[in-house]
Formats: C-alpha cells, sequence, structure tokens
C-alpha cells in the first residue's frame, strides 16, 4: 500500500537553504513518481497501455484507454461537491465578513478543485495569503510542488511548507533553468530563487504573512494518503490492454494472409491483384484468407468481467447500467446499492470539513487583526444524486401533522428557499379566508366585546 513520504525536523533547529535544498530532492525522489503516476491516470496519458511497445512493427498497436480512474474521481467529485457546501453562522450568527471572503475566492469551484486534488493524488494543498491589494486569498497549489515538514515527535505539528516552481526566464531563453522557492514558517516567507540541481539558493526577500501559523492547508484523503482509484490500478491496466488486443485483433484480420494454392504470383502480380480486386485462377487453382478464429462472446465477457470488478472494488457505482436507469428499483433498494459508496464518501466528507475548517480558521486570523470577531462556521454538505420525489412527497405527507412545515418543505429538493416557500403558502391562502368567520374583539380596557 503506498504511504506518501513524510519528512520529519527537529523543532528549534534551523532550516537553513542546504537543508531545504536536500528536503526538495529527497521529495523529488521518494513522492514525486507516484504523484506524477496518480495524474497521468487520471488524465490518461500516463496510464501502462500508453507506454506498450510492440515488438513487430508490422503488427497493430492500439493504445485505448477506457478511463476508469477518472471516472471514479468525478463520481466521488460530483457526489460531494456537485451540490456546492454551503457555510452558515451557528446559532444564526453574522458571517457576512467570512462570506465576502469565500465569494471573492469563488469558493464553489475552488471546494471542487480541492477536491479532485486530494481524490487524484491522496493529498492536496491550499495556500491563503494576502495579496498586494490587501485582499484576503487562498489559492490550490499542486501537490507536486509542495513539501510539507512536520516536527520530528508524536504531535507532528506543521513547522514549515516549501513551495517550489519553475521560473521562465524571457529576457534569455537559452538560459539555465531555476526555480523559486518559498519557504512558509509560522510568522515569515523567505522568498529563494535556486538552480535546476537545488544546490545554490540566493535569497530575493524575507516578508511576514500574518497567520501566526504556517498558512497552508492540507487535506489527507485518507490515512495512507492514496488516489480513490489506487485499489482498481491493476484492473485498469488489464482492461485496457485486453481491450486494445481485441482492437488489434480485428486490424489484424483486414491484413490476413491470403492463401495462393497451386498458383504462382510475382509482387508485380499480387499488386495488380490487389489493385483491381481481380484474381484469375485455372481449375487446379485456389485463392483463399488465413485468419485467426476469435471469440467475441469470451472477450466480452472478460470485459463485463472486469468492468464489474472495478466498480465493486472501487465501491463506484456505475451510474450508466441498467440498475440506476431502468427505473424499476425503488429509491430504498438503489440506497441500499450505495452503501459501500455513501460510506467512503462519508469519510472523505469527515476530512474536507476538517480542511475546510482549518481554511476557515485561517481567514479568522487575519479578520481579527482588522478588530473583527471571529466567526464560528458551520459546514454542510448536501450530497447530489437524483432521488425519487414521489418517496419524499410520500414520506413528507405521513409526517404531516408530527412534523413542522418547515421541516417538510426543506425536506423537497426543489425547494431552495423554505422562508419564501412559507409565505408564498400564506399569500395563496389568503383569498381562501371565510371573511364573514366570528372574530374576537378585544376592547381597549382588554375586556371582550
Amino acid at each position: 500500500m503506498r504511504t506518501i513520504y513524510k519528512i520529519l525536523f527537529d523543532k528549534g533547529e534551523e532550516l537553513t537553504p542546504q537543508i531545504v535544498g536536500k528536503v526538495i530532492r529527497k521529495y523529488q525522489e521518494k513522492v514525486l513518481p507516484m504523484l506524477d503516476k496518480a495524474n497521468g491516470y487520471f488524465e490518461g496519458r500516463g496510464q501502462a497501455i500508453m507506454q506498450r511497445a510492440n515488438p513487430d512493427p508490422s503488427r497493430p498497436n492500439n493504445k485505448i484507454v477506457k478511463n476508469y480512474c477518472k471516472t471514479i474521481v468525478e463520481n466521488f467529485q460530483g457526489y460531494l461537491t456537485g451540490n456546492p457546501v454551503s457555510y452558515s453562522g451557528v446559532d444564526d450568527a453574522d458571517i457576512s465578513s467570512i462570506q465576502d471572503v469565500l465569494d471573492a475566492n469563488d469558493v464553489i469551484n475552488a471546494d471542487s478543485e480541492f477536491l479532485q486534488d486530494a481524490l487524484v493524488c491522496g493529498i492536496a494543498y491550499e495556500l491563503c495569503y494576502i495579496n498586494e491589494d490587501s485582499e484576503k486569498k487562498f489559492k490550490n497549489v499542486d501537490a507536486r510542488n509542495v513539501v510539507p515538514i512536520y516536527s520530528n515527535d508524536l504531535d507532528e505539528d506543521l513547522l514549515y511548507c516549501v513551495y517550489f516552481y519553475p521560473v521562465q526566464n524571457w529576457q534569455d531563453e537559452t538560459a539555465p533553468e531555476y526555480w523559486g522557492v518559498d519557504v512558509y514558517t509560522t510568522d515569515e516567507v523567505f522568498h529563494y530563487q535556486a538552480t535546476n540541481t537545488f544546490n545554490d539558493f540566493t535569497l530575493l526577500e524575507v516578508e511576514p504573512h500574518y497567520f501566526n501559523e504556517v498558512p497552508f492547508v492540507i487535506f489527507d484523503l485518507n490515512k495512507e494518503n492514496t488516489p480513490i482509484f489506487e485499489p482498481i490500478i491493476s484492473l485498469q491496466d488489464a482492461y485496457n490492454a485486453l481491450l486494445s488486443d481485441e482492437v488489434n485483433d480485428f486490424a489484424a484480420f483486414v491484413d490476413a494472409y491470403m492463401v495462393l494454392k497451386n498458383l504462382d504470383a510475382t509482387p508485380e502480380d499480387l499488386a495488380e491483384m490487389k489493385a483491381n480486386r481481380t484474381i484469375i485462377i485455372d481449375g487446379e487453382s485456389d485463392v483463399s484468407y488465413l485468419t485467426k478464429n476469435i471469440s467475441d462472446t469470451q472477450i466480452q465477457n472478460l470485459l463485463d468481467n472486469i468492468n464489474v470488478s472495478i466498480h465493486t472494488v472501487s465501491n463506484s457505482p456505475d451510474f450508466s447500467s441498467e440498475e440506476f436507469n431502468s427505473g424499476v428499483s425503488s429509491g430504498i433498494a438503489l440506497q441500499f446499492k450505495l452503501v459501500g459508496f455513501n460510506n467512503i464518501a462519508s469519510n472523505i466528507e469527515a476530512r474536507f470539513r476538517k480542511a475546510l475548517q482549518k481554511r476557515i480558521e485561517l481567514i479568522n486570523k487575519v479578520l481579527e487583526l482588522v478588530d473583527t470577531d471571529a466567526c464560528v462556521v458551520e459546514i454542510s454538505f448536501k450530497h447530489n444524486l437524483p432521488s425519487s420525489i414521489l418517496d419524499t412527497v410520500n414520506m413528507v405527507n405521513s409526517l404531516r401533522g408530527l412534523v413542522s412545515d418547515e421541516t417538510l418543505l426543506a425536506q423537497i429538493p426543489f425547494i431552495k428557499d423554505v422562508a419564501q416557500e412559507l409565505e408564498r403558502i400564506e399569500r395563496q391562502n389568503e383569498p381562501y379566508l371565510d371573511p364573514y368567520s366570528a372574530t374576537e374583539q378585544v376592547s381597549e380596557n382588554g375586556e371582550e366585546e
């Protein structure tokens, strides 16, 4: 099982540029290959079938990818963030200052990308910072360019984060490439310029960041930091190989060997036969094709079995299958089919909520610098799955009189604003009120008239 390589450091020891260079080189050696492989499988271009070479160049060598890895990521991503994550104040507290920061950073898209990065790499990073216009920002950064450094004790506190990135020299494109390296501590950012080997560092600037801790949000997808599709990689490779070989066999069938019996033909004769699509033979001669027998049924059964295994092992449903599209299964039956999917999604949701709360905590620390009270924010997820309106309506009707109308209306998926819907119902019912109904009048002295 793959585990992200964790770099530990003694508290109180100085993190010199030489040590930073060693840390980056160790990270590139231990971690970067795993992250590159994960991104390659998600994008498709890095899957094993794409590197397959054919020893016989005359034979077809199709490289077909049916990308289950990407489908699994999109299933979980859509399930958890297809309906945007909602942020609200605890006990109706005012969180407008936090909400302004979230809206300014396009939080809906940022949340979705943050989750996708974690699903693909097993870990994701978000940097909180204040830009030149004093705007409070947060941004997803590529996991392949971030090295977290933890304390060498049981607490494993985040001591530093190293963010390194290539810098293009637009003045001289032939010059050696160099790297920008930003080292984030609990109160400062050290900006370096480093050579391509990270042996030589030049300090460019030191600036404060005001977060009072390392301003990175780290989202661990699971304890092992494995991609969501890690368990099915071997099955993905087998499916691609089988599918590509099947297409290769059919392509080879088109170029099947021609068998000429009792017939002599020069290369020129064969070229003419191929061009004119005509062969002249006598009574003793015969022409046929030598082909390979292909069992379509056997191959399709193998593909179907691998497909089922992939969805079983990953606990990611095949939403294109008949059981989800036939309309025969009830809502309860479909929920049972999604138990494994929900269990994994719930674990991811808990870790995602923790990361988002850390983001809120960092934003609060900056807001407190300008005398803004810290906001306690509640983070809510609404899972994005098709639901049976009929089942929901039956449930709501059965609870009428036992549960408040406001709570019941909140269960109906197409009602976005419950309070507004209650007002509409009240206005709708006004014309039907009995104008002649007896009402009790109360006099000024409090006596009933």
